[in-house]
C-alpha cells in the first residue's frame, strides 16, 4: 500500500466536491415535484414528473453509449441542460412548458449520475477511493434533506411562489449546475489521467498527475500505473457484446443487479411506506417527522466513511440490507396486533423502528451499491445499471401514484407494499451473502479481453 502523506489531499478533495455537486443536485431534484406541484396545477405537475423520469432513462442510456467521449465533456454537457432547463421551470405554466423543461432536466441528470461515480472512481488514488466514494450517499442524502426541509417550509408558511424561500427552492438547482459548469470549464480542464494516456497527452497527464501527489517517487509509480491500466483490456471501452458475452455476463449482471435491486429494498420503498403507514392525520407532523428521519438518515451516511477500509463493502453492505430487511417484519406485527393509530402505546415503537430501517438504509443502500458496481463493470456497463436503476425506480414511483390515487384501501396497498419491500430486501441480502466479494474487482476477468 502506498503511503497516504504521498497524496495532495486538498487538490484531491477539492477535486471530488466538485464531482459530488452532482449527486447533491440528483438528491434534490430527484423529487422536485414536491415543490413545483405546490404552484402549479396538479396535471401540470404531472406532466413535469413522467417527462422528467423517463428522460433521466435516456440520459443514463447516453452514457452508456457515448463513453468515447470525454468523461468532463459529457459532465460539461449535462450541467449545461441542467441549467438552461431548471430556470425557466419557475415561469413554466402549461402542460407542453414544463414537459420540455423536465426533459432536458431529467437528460441532464441522468448523464451525469451515470458519468460521475466512474469519474471519481477513475482520478482517486486507490488509498482514498473507497472512503471518497462514500461521499455519494452524502451529497444524494444531503440533497434530498434540503428538498423536503425548503418543501416542509413553503408548506407550513404557506409561502407564495415569490417568497424568498420558493425562489431558492426553484433556482438551487441552477446555481450549483452554474458553479459545477465554472469548475469544469475553468478549475478542472485536463481530462482524467487515464484518458490522457489513452490520448497519448503524455505531458499533460504528468501535469495532472504532480497535481495530486506530493513527492516525485509517488508522481513516477502513478504514471507507471496510469500507463499499465491503459495496456489492460479492462480499461478499453468493450462493446455491447463484449459486456454481454459468455465469458464476462456473470460479472455483467452482478453490477447491473445490485445497482437495481437496492431500488426495490431501499431509500425509495422507505420513503413510500412511511408516507402510508405513519398513522398521522396532520400532514405538518408528518413532514416533521420526516425531516427527522432524514436527519437519521443522513448521519448514517458517514459510517461507511469511518468503516468501509476496515470492513469492506460486502460486509457493510450485508450488515446494512439484514436491518433493513428484518424491521419491516417486525413494525409489521405490531401494526398488525397493535392496530396502530397515532397517538397508541405502539407507536413510538413504530416511529424507533422507523429510525432503525432509515439509518440502516443510509449506512448501506444510498452509496454502497453504487460503489460496488463502478468497481466492477466497464463505464458502459455501469451506464447501462444506472439506466436499469433508473427505470424501476420510475415504474415503483408510477405504480406507486396509481395505487394511491385509484380506488384501492390504504391498508391493502400499505400491505402490499411492506410484502414487496420485505421480500425484495431479503433477495438483496441472499444475493450480496451469495454473489458479492470484495475480491470482485480483482479476481474477475477483464472485461473485454
Amino acid at each position: 500500500m502506498n503511503n497516504i502523506e504521498e497524496i495532495n489531499k486538498r487538490y484531491v478533495y477539492f477535486y471530488s466536491g466538485y464531482l459530488l455537486l452532482g449527486f447533491l443536485l440528483r438528491g434534490y431534484i430527484t423529487f422536485q415535484y414536491g415543490i413545483i406541484k405546490g404552484f402549479v396545477d396538479k396535471e401540470v405537475a404531472n406532466w413535469f414528473l413522467g417527462s422528467k423520469y423517463i428522460s433521466i432513462i435516456l440520459g443514463s442510456l447516453l452514457g452508456s453509449i457515448f463513453v468515447r467521449i470525454s468523461k468532463r465533456k459529457r459532465l460539461i454537457f449535462a450541467n449545461t441542460l441542467i441549467l438552461i432547463s431548471s430556470v425557466p421551470i419557475y415561469w413554466a405554466d402549461t402542460e407542453l412548458f414544463i414537459s420540455v423543461c423536465g426533459a432536458l432536466l431529467g437528460i441532464g441528470i441522468g448523464l451525469s449520475t451515470s458519468i460521475i461515480p466512474f469519474y471519481l472512481n477513475e482520478i482517486l488514488p486507490a488509498e482514498l477511493s473507497l472512503k471518497i466514494l462514500t461521499g455519494l450517499g452524502i451529497s444524494l442524502v444531503s440533497g434530498n434533506w434540503l428538498r423536503s426541509t425548503i418543501e416542509w417550509a413553503i408548506k407550513s408558511n404557506d409561502f407564495r411562489k415569490d417568497s424568498f424561500v420558493a425562489v431558492v427552492a426553484y433556482f438551487f438547482p441552477p446555481l450549483i449546475a452554474s458553479v459545477n459548469l465554472l469548475l469544469g470549464l475553468f478549475v478542472f480542464t485536463a481530462n482524467t489521467p487515464k484518458e490522457l494516456c489513452e490520448e497519448t497527452n503524455v505531458e499533460i497527464c504528468l501535469l495532472e498527475i504532480n497535481k495530486m501527489y506530493d513527492t516525485t517517487d509517488r508522481r513516477v509509480k502513478e504514471y507507471m500505473r496510469v500507463q499499465e491500466a491503459h495496456e489492460e483490456t479492462m480499461y478499453r471501452y468493450p462493446s455491447y457484446s463484449e459486456i454481454f458475452s459468455k465469458r464476462h455476463i456473470k460479472t455483467t449482471l452482478k453490477g447491473i443487479a445490485m445497482i437495481t435491486l437496492h431500488n426495490f429494498s431501499g431509500s425509495l420503498f422507505l420513503r413510500l411506506l412511511s408516507s402510508m403507514g405513519t398513522g398521522y392525520d396532520n400532514t405538518s407532523d408528518f413532514e416533521i417527522t420526516t425531516a427527522v428521519l432524514d436527519i437519521l438518515k443522513l448521519g448514517a451516511t458517514f459510517i461507511p466513511f469511518f468503516l468501509i477500509t476496515r470492513f469492506g463493502l460486502k460486509k457493510l453492505m450485508l450488515v446494512g440490507f439484514i436491518g433493513i430487511a428484518t424491521l419491516p417484519i417486525i413494525s409489521f406485527i405490531i401494526r398488525f396486533v397493535g392496530k396502530i393509530k397515532a397517538g397508541d402505546e405502539y407507536f413510538i415503537v413504530i416511529e424507533l423502528i422507523t429510525g432503525l430501517e432509515f439509518i440502516c438504509d443510509g449506512a448501506s443502500s444510498c452509496c454502497l451499491p453504487y460503489i460496488y458496481s463502478c468497481k466492477v463493470l466497464p463505464e458502459r456497463g455501469f451506464g447501462l445499471g444506472m439506466g436499469s436503476h433508473w427505470i424501476t425506480f420510475s415504474l415503483i414511483m408510477m405504480t406507486f401514484l396509481i395505487f394511491t390515487t385509484g380506488n384501492f384501501g390504504k391498508d391493502t396497498v400499505y400491505y402490499s407494499y411492506m410484502g414487496l419491500f420485505t421480500g425484495f430486501s431479503m433477495l438483496t441480502v441472499v444475493f450480496i451473502a451469495v454473489c458479492v466479494s470484495d475480491d470482485d474487482e480483482k479476481r474477475e476477468s477483464a472485461i473485454g479481453s
